[in-house]
């Protein structure tokens, strides 16, 4: 397990992630990303993890604790309107793991297209978007029209 973790923790310091970073962690689940990212921002950085799913968001919290990073997790629960309720531009890095293909795998652009300018919104400039995807060639037809949605927004 600790080589997973070893893992992860090395794929988020090569996407950018360092101390005193404000990241978004968007559908964070049960913390699988939020508390390697919480641990590597230090304490003067601060991780905001939205989920909508009340039972995730619980076991991030015990996850977050038994890591000793709960003071550096500030949870949202969301209601799934895609709506974040942050600052504008008060965010380093956003980070869409495995959220983007559920809202795209069910043809919603519309909905996909709200949530980029949401993201869009409260990302500092020079800010970072780090979307992870599932992969499979029928995700993969599927943002390729997602693709320019993103690029108007983060050229």
């Amino acid at each position: 397990m600790d080589e997973i973790a070893d893992y992860l923790a090395n794929h988020l310091l090569e996407l950018g992630i360092k101390e005193n970073m404000s990241v978004l962690d968007f559908g964070c689940g049960s913390g699988n990303y939020t508390i390697p990212v919480a641990k590597i921002i230090g304490s003067d950085g601060r991780v905001i993890a939205i989920d909508e799913d009340q039972v995730k968001l619980e076991q991030l919290i015990v996850n977050a604790k038994e890591a000793k990073v709960e003071k550096r997790i500030e949870i949202m629960k969301s209601d799934g309107q895609l709506e974040i309720s942050l600052k504008s531009k008060s965010i380093d890095l956003v980070m869409l793991y495995n959220v983007t293909c559920c809202i795209i795998g069910k043809n919603n652009y519309p909905e996909f297209q709200k949530l980029i300018k949401e993201i869009h919104g409260i990302t500092k400039e020079n800010g970072k978007f780090i979307i992870g995807i599932k992969e499979g060639k029928t995700m993969l037809n599927r943002i390729e029209k997602a693709i320019s949605l993103m690029k108007r927004q983060f050229p």
